[in-house]
């Protein structure tokens, strides 16, 4: 038989099936009417999770916690006026392990077992990592892909909220875990419930816009340097400082993570990493955004 033959043969007892990438508009969302888009990537296995978007209006927000929050840390923002003039899409789900796999083509190193499957958000990335799935997004031709502004990322957190978590303020002195894991557990994965590892993307409520897993789960980087906390007043569509400060080369950190403490999951929390030595972490995996260009009512699929 020839090679061929042999092919041939071989396709039809294991069929591989090759999926083009598909952007496509869904139904606004019934509660809030934002429009709403769904991404398959390349490849991507369809009964896994897409890589679904709803767009963010622009608005106003106060952004950083009173100094009377309960569990605030030294290092989160004053509150300040934040003004954000454009609209723009952000995921709703944490980016998962099989888009990462279908878009970049090679696997992660998960270490410690911290979670392993198609839903599960994708971590232990460091920043290059993160640039290599927005180029291959950014060459996709579905407009322009990357990582929120810190102010962004708070401003789709809270939701129009403001208190210590997008459903409300549950942390209190005298609290115990076992007193605040009814509050917590429809909503979060943290330390008390996230038994030390990742877990499928969406599968705790929603916020208000529709956006799942901004309380834990993973930490999830922002684009923004780090800055130290000071008094910033009125800031329009804020893009950080052009270091970090300290130390220099370090990017923001939002959102708790399946290990933390309920105070580190809170909407105003917010850490860094370095950039100098590739740092990675278990901990840590991202979101991404895209930028408003083409009105989702001018196209239904790409």
């Amino acid at each position: 038989m020839s090679w061929f033959g042999v092919f041939a043969l071989f396709v039809s007892l294991f069929p591989i099936t090759l999926y083009a990438q598909v952007m496509e508009s869904l139904a606004p969302n019934p509660q809030t009417g934002f429009q709403q888009i769904r991404i398959w990537l390349p490849d991507q296995d369809r009964s896994s999770t897409p890589l679904e978007m709803v767009q963010v209006p622009s608005g106003q927000f106060e952004m950083g916690t009173p100094r009377d929050e309960y569990g605030r840390w030294s290092n989160e923002f004053e509150t300040h006026t934040v003004i954000l003039t454009k609209p723009f899409w952000a995921s709703k789900y944490e980016v998962t392990q099989e888009q990462w796999r279908a878009l970049v083509g090679r696997e992660l190193e998960l270490l410690d077992n911290r979670g392993k499957g198609p839903n599960h958000p994708v971590y232990n990335v460091n920043w290059w990592d993160i640039q290599e799935f927005l180029d291959k997004m950014n060459a996709l031709g579905f407009g322009t892909f990357r990582l929120p502004t810190e102010a962004e990322w708070e401003y789709f957190c809270r939701a129009g909220t403001s208190g210590q978590f997008w459903f409300g303020d549950v942390l209190a002195p005298g609290r115990s875990p076992d007193d605040l894991f009814p509050l917590l557990d429809p909503f979060l994965w943290y330390q008390q419930n996230g038994l030390s590892k990742t877990h499928p993307a969406g599968e705790k409520s929603a916020n208000p816009w529709g956006i799942h897993d901004l309380h834990g789960n993973v930490s999830e980087y922002c684009n923004d340097y780090f800055q130290s906390t000071s008094s910033l007043g009125v800031l329009t569509d804020p893009q950080g400082p052009k270091y970090g400060d300290p130390p220099k080369y370090s990017h923001v950190i939002r959102d708790g993570n399946y290990d933390m403490p309920p105070e580190y999951c809170r909407s105003g929390m917010r850490g860094y990493f370095f950039l100098t030595n590739n740092e990675r972490s278990k901990f840590v995996g991202f979101r991404i955004v895209r930028d408003v260009e083409v009105a989702v009512e001018d196209w239904a699929v790409y």
